[in-house]
C-alpha cells in the first residue's frame, strides 16, 4: 500500500446516516492502520457518532448561519485538500472541491455516494441540480449500496465500484439489556420533508391508536420539545450514543417509518438487527435490503400502517415471526465486508 493517509471531505458533521457511515468507516480504517483526517466546515457536538481519538477533525467554528460557513469552507477548501493524501469527496459540492485541487495538484481520489440529492427549486437551486446531477457522471464513482448504483447507472453514470454498507458491529454485538417491552413504537424524528414528519402525526391522531406508547428518538432537541409540547403523551429521547439508541430500540417493539426517499434508511436495518420488524412506507434503500421477503410489512397509507401496526402487536405469533425473519436478514448487511472492499478500492487506486 503506498497511500496510508487517507482524507475525508465533508460538508459538516451531521447526526445523519450518512455521517454514521462516514465515522464507523474511518474509525474501521483507522483501526487497520491508516491516518485518517476529516475536514469540515462544522462540527456538530450534537452527534451521537464518535470517531476515534487520533483521528484528526480540522473544523471551522460553528456558525449560526450554516450557508455562511459552507462558503466559507468553500472558499478555503483549496488549502485545506491534501494532495499527498487519498482523498474521499463525500457530497456532490465537496466532489467539485476535490476536482478543482485536481486540475493544479494530481490527487488520487473517490466520489462516494451514499444517495441521490432532492432537487431543490429556485434560480440558484437550479444550478445546484445541475450540478449535482451532472456530478454522477464522475469516473470516481464508488456507490454505497445497489439502489444508488442503479439510480446512478440510469442517469448514464458508470460507478468504478459498489460496496454495499449495512449495520455497524455494535448493533449485533451490544447484548440485550432492557428486554422489557416498555414502548410499542419507535419512531426517529428528522424535520427534512422527505421524512414525512406529518405521516407520523397524523397517525398518533388516529382514534385507534390512543393506547399505544411511542418512544420518538431524535438529534434535535428543539424538535422533541416541540413534539412533547403538542403530544404530552409521547415519550422522547436523545441518545448520546449507539448504546443508549439500541436500549431505546430493544424496549421497543415496532419501527413506524415514514421516509418517502432513503438511499438505504439505517434505522430500520438497524431495529431489524434487533430484532424489531418494521412497519413503513416504501422506499429504495428499504425495497433495496428486504429483497420482497417482508413486502407485508409495507404499507401505503396511515390507514394501512393502522392496520398492520395493530395487527402485529395482537398477534404474537406473527410478530415473532416477523421478528425472526428481520434478523436473519439484517445479518446480511454488516459493514465488516463492505470496509474490507473500499481497503482494495484504496489500494488499487492509490500510485
Amino acid at each position: 500500500m503506498k497511500n496510508n493517509n487517507i482524507q475525508f471531505i465533508l460538508l459538516e458533521i451531521l447526526p445523519n446516516g450518512g455521517n454514521r457511515i462516514i465515522c464507523d468507516l474511518s474509525n474501521y480504517l483507522n483501526d487497520k492502520g491508516f491516518n485518517i483526517e476529516i475536514v469540515c466546515s462544522r462540527n456538530l457536538s450534537l452527534t451521537p457518532f464518535k470517531y476515534n481519538k487520533n483521528i484528526k477533525i480540522k473544523a471551522f467554528p460553528n456558525l449560526k448561519n450554516k450557508y455562511i460557513s459552507h462558503i466559507i469552507f468553500i472558499i478555503f477548501s483549496f488549502f485545506l485538500i491534501n494532495s499527498k493524501k487519498f482523498v474521499f469527496a463525500t457530497f456532490f459540492l465537496t466532489y467539485y472541491l476535490v476536482i478543482f485541487k485536481n486540475l493544479f495538484f494530481k490527487i488520487n481520489f473517490v466520489y462516494f455516494v451514499q444517495g441521490i440529492e432532492n432537487l431543490r427549486e429556485g434560480f440558484l437551486s437550479q444550478i445546484l441540480n445541475y450540478l449535482c446531477i451532472h456530478s454522477y457522471n464522475s469516473k470516481r464513482i464508488v456507490t454505497s449500496n445497489k439502489t444508488i448504483l442503479q439510480s446512478i447507472e440510469n442517469m448514464g453514470g458508470k460507478p468504478i465500484e459498489n460496496i454495499n454498507i449495512g449495520i455497524t458491529d455494535i448493533f449485533f454485538d451490544y447484548p440485550a439489556i432492557n428486554t422489557q417491552k416498555r414502548y410499542d413504537i419507535i419512531y426517529f424524528a428528522r424535520v427534512d420533508k422527505f421524512k414525512r414528519l406529518d405521516r407520523f402525526v397524523e397517525l398518533i391522531k388516529h382514534p385507534e391508536m390512543k393506547n399505544i406508547k411511542y418512544c420518538v428518538v431524535s438529534q434535535d432537541i428543539n424538535l422533541l420539545k416541540k413534539l412533547k409540547s403538542n403530544f404530552n403523551f409521547l415519550i422522547t429521547a436523545l441518545p448520546k450514543n449507539d448504546r443508549e439508541l439500541i436500549n431505546l430500540i430493544d424496549q421497543s417493539k415496532l419501527i413506524y417509518y415514514t421516509s418517502e426517499y432513503d438511499g438505504l434508511g439505517l434505522p430500520p436495518l438497524e431495529c431489524m438487527s434487533r430484532k424489531v420488524p418494521f412497519v413503513s412506507f416504501p422506499f429504495p434503500g428499504l425495497l433495496y435490503y428486504t429483497n420482497n421477503k417482508l413486502e407485508n410489512l409495507i404499507i401505503n397509507s396511515i390507514e394501512s400502517a393502522k392496520n398492520k401496526i395493530l395487527f402485529l402487536l395482537d398477534n404474537k405469533e406473527k410478530y415473532n415471526f416477523y421478528a425472526k425473519l428481520s434478523y436473519i436478514i439484517s445479518k446480511n448487511y454488516h459493514n465488516k465486508k463492505s470496509y474490507k472492499k473500499m481497503i482494495s478500492i484504496i489500494k488499487n487506486r492509490s500510485l
